[in-house]
């Protein structure tokens, strides 16, 4: 039968295992939560047809790729590639119709800190894709 332990070595082993986890939950508590972090450059694209009314907006941060924009890292990509230089975005193969249908795109924010402001108009929507190297391509 294993020895009982006694009350005054009892309330030692209680005492040292309830100093380690409260140790251990104060120290978890006390480390402030990882901030996300702050991208380098924020655009507000805009793509905007003839329906005034219509219009498809989304934020897209880079590095770290983000914002609202569903293919951030794409997008990214080629601006890095152009560094940051709408005007000179790679052009995205893709086969798109040849069907009028014009809609302007806007770009506005920072990259690294200079202020970018854009504006370019396509035949169609696939064209503002291809043509930005998917930046536009929301």
């Amino acid at each position: 039968m294993p020895e009982m332990p006694l009350p005054s070595q009892l309330s030692a082993t209680a005492l040292a295992a309830a100093a380690l986890v409260g140790g251990a939950a104060l120290a978890g508590g006390a480390a402030p939560a990882a901030a996300d972090p702050v991208p380098a450059s924020t655009v507000q694209l805009t793509i905007q047809g003839e329906n005034l009314l219509e219009a498809s907006v989304t934020t897209l941060n880079c590095e770290p790729s983000g914002g609202t924009h569903p293919a951030a890292d794409t997008a990214c990509d080629a601006l890095i590639t152009a560094d940051g230089d709408f005007a000179a975005l790679p052009v995205e193969p893709r086969a798109c119709t040849l069907q009028y249908d014009p809609v302007t795109v806007h770009a506005s924010g920072t990259w690294h800190g200079e202020p970018i402001h854009f504006q370019q108009d396509y035949p169609n929507r696939c064209a503002a894709a291809s043509e930005s190297g998917g930046v536009f391509d929301f």
